[in-house]
């Protein structure tokens, strides 16, 4: 990377999406919920490779969209790649980073529908239906007078997240 982030190349960070991995979403308006909505399905390739593509074509793309990917590598164990991006986010935006063995620790807490496989599939059986909102709605709210433990609080906005696409999508 060339000092003051011009003629950055970013090919090593690119991989094509093929035509078995292009998703149109529809009710989702940006880059940053599209790929939200790829990794709560278990596409994290798509997301990845989404996020890659929009950090190499823009000339000063949000640091939200690094900051994602930096997630991402981390959250998958990617140690090499987690360090690699780090690094071209402090030159890029000058900022200092946690490093790999911080944030595992402030990760260790977070848990989001991944952990929940049973309520994955089912939410990828009714997506796009009136039952499938139906069935998003009934998991944020407490049907078993308190017998439940309750989600913590990233899974809880993932299941937020998707009942606002399929009210978006149902408002259309």
């Amino acid at each position: 990377m060339e000092a003051g982030g011009q003629n950055e190349n970013f090919s090593e960070y690119l991989t094509s999406l093929d035509e078995a991995t292009t998703v149109t979403v529809e009710e989702v308006s940006d880059i940053a919920e599209q790929v939200d909505l790829f990794l709560m399905l278990g596409r994290h390739e798509v997301a990845i490779s989404m996020l890659l593509s929009r950090i190499g074509e823009e000339n000063e793309s949000d640091p939200r969209l690094w900051f994602k990917l930096l997630d991402i590598y981390h959250s998958r164990g990617d140690r090499a790649s987690f360090e690699k991006l780090a690094n071209d986010i402090r030159v890029r935006f000058n900022v200092a980073l946690p490093t790999w063995e911080d944030r595992t620790l402030q990760a260790e807490g977070r848990h989001g529908l991944e952990h929940f496989p049973h309520l994955l599939e089912k939410i990828s059986d009714f997506w796009g239906t009136s039952s499938g909102l139906e069935y998003l709605q009934s998991l944020i709210k407490d049907n078993r007078s308190g017998g439940r433990a309750g989600f913590n609080e990233d899974a809880f906005r993932e299941v937020m997240f998707l009942i606002s696409l399929l009210e978006q999508k149902a408002g259309q």
